[in-house]
């Protein structure tokens, strides 16, 4: 069985159950060391990438071979010693090896099987605190986007979603409670994201080019005031049903 396969049947990693772990799957703790070596440091297996922390309910080592790219591309870059917080994402569907060997561990054979990855993310503990807070910022309605960007500018681009999913439904949806609806689920998907401590995607240049300067403080233009869409085209979510606008707006 490959390395990824065992990190999904084990949950996460060796160590005492659910050590460390909150319920909001967020893993924490002292970094103590991390690095490539055969999954569970069995020489018979497959290489992996380890993790291991000093949690409040004692030492536990994490698996997975997606966590070296989550320390590589992390914000905050931990350090030995730093208390981090780790949580998986999700996982992806990629092509494992899986080895045969014999009783001296010499490999008999080898052949490749798709396997589920799971990806995570993997920072200093106060990066998710601030994710948090940014997210609940975000969850409220009842805070405007100019002083939600004002508070938290990395907040921009998840606004502009939230705009762009606001004038998809009050184009493709008649029923005034339907668009309301539509709009408090992606505002909650979004929020559920930004918690999580996925990357948020900074706006590209000729996206904040086409703009409103407006918007881009944060400031949402009511629908009477948007610019109507060229003669015929239609508002790039018209159409589509509430799964498929939502899959839509979290690609891009």
């Amino acid at each position: 069985m490959s390395a990824d396969v065992k990190v999904q049947v084990e949950r996460a990693g060796a160590g005492s159950a659910g050590a460390g772990k909150r319920a909001d799957g967020l893993i924490v703790g002292r970094l103590l060391e991390h690095g490539t070596e055969p999954y569970r440091f069995n020489p018979r297996e497959a290489i992996s990438y380890f993790v291991r922390i000093e949690t409040s309910q004692g030492r536990r080592t994490i698996w997975g071979k997606d966590l070296e790219r989550a320390l590589q591309q992390s914000a905050t870059q931990p350090r030995i010693g730093d208390e981090i917080g780790a949580r998986r994402l999700g996982s992806e569907r990629v092509t494992g090896t899986h080895q045969e060997h014999d009783a001296e561990g010499q490999v008999l054979k080898g052949e490749s099987l798709p396997v589920h990855r799971w990806r995570w993310v993997l920072e200093k503990r106060e990066y998710f605190e601030a994710r948090a807070r940014a997210a609940d910022v975000f969850r409220d309605p009842a805070i405007e986007p100019r002083k939600g960007v004002q508070r938290h500018p990395e907040l921009l681009g998840s606004y502009l979603k939230l705009h762009a999913a606001g004038l998809g439904a009050r184009t493709d949806m008649k029923d005034p409670e339907d668009r309301k609806k539509f709009v408090a689920l992606v505002r909650n998907a979004i929020a559920d994201s930004i918690a999580s401590g996925e990357l948020l995607k900074p706006v590209r240049l000729r996206e904040r080019a086409a703009v409103n300067p407006k918007l881009e403080r944060g400031e949402l233009p009511p629908a009477a005031s948007r610019s109507p869409s060229p003669a015929g085209q239609s508002h790039p979510l018209a159409g589509q049903t509430w799964a498929s606008r939502l899959r839509r707006l979290f690609d891009r």
